[in-house]
């Protein structure tokens, strides 16, 4: 009887062991939990706070455009003009211009003005960084799976490139955001 008691108390013993590893087991993974949704959760503020700052950023730049607009075309409202009045015209000998100045002036006018290059914040370049990095991702993860990419997956990757190509965000990609581009999906892919 005294072995009998023996092995109860041992299997006693053991099963109490086993309990306690399986709590500290389940509090691991609670803790563990517990830190993957603080950092999910970390990196949702970060997103969130570069989405409001890129915001920020391009509605500052549209703001700017809109001042340098305004500043180029003063708008004057004829409704709030105070009647000048009119002396007669003296005939004074018609003067007029060269036609080279004219062809110059007018090609002033021709000439694009040029835009002060975008300079990205930190976090802007970032965030790019990381976009163009997710791409590079998905088409090394479908060469090296030995996958055939789709016309509209190629389409939906060509796309996203441009927008993150186009640091100016104008629409159109110059020479410098092209260069970048394919240095970056040479070096890369």
């Amino acid at each position: 009887m005294a072995a009998e008691e023996l092995r109860l108390a041992e299997e006693a013993a053991a099963a109490e062991a086993a309990a306690e590893a399986e709590r500290i087991r389940l509090e691991e993974e609670a803790e563990a939990d517990r830190l993957r949704a603080e950092e999910a959760a970390a990196a949702d503020a970060e997103a969130e706070r570069l989405r409001l700052e890129e915001e920020e950023a391009e509605a500052e730049r549209l703001r700017a455009e809109e001042a340098a607009t305004q500043q180029e075309e003063p708008v004057e409202d004829p409704a709030h003009e105070e009647p000048v009045e009119e002396e007669p015209a003296q005939e004074e000998p018609a003067q007029e211009e060269p036609p080279h100045e004219e062809a110059e002036e007018q090609k002033r006018d021709e000439e694009p003005v040029k835009k002060e290059p975008v300079v990205l914040t930190k976090a802007q370049k970032k965030k790019l960084r990381e976009r163009k990095n997710k791409i590079i991702k998905q088409i090394k993860d479908k060469k090296d799976g030995g996958e055939e990419i789709s016309s509209d997956e190629t389409t939906d990757l060509a796309q996203k490139w441009m927008e993150i190509a186009d640091v100016d965000g104008n629409g159109t990609i110059d020479k410098a955001e092209f260069v970048d581009m394919i240095s970056k999906l040479e070096s890369n892919v």
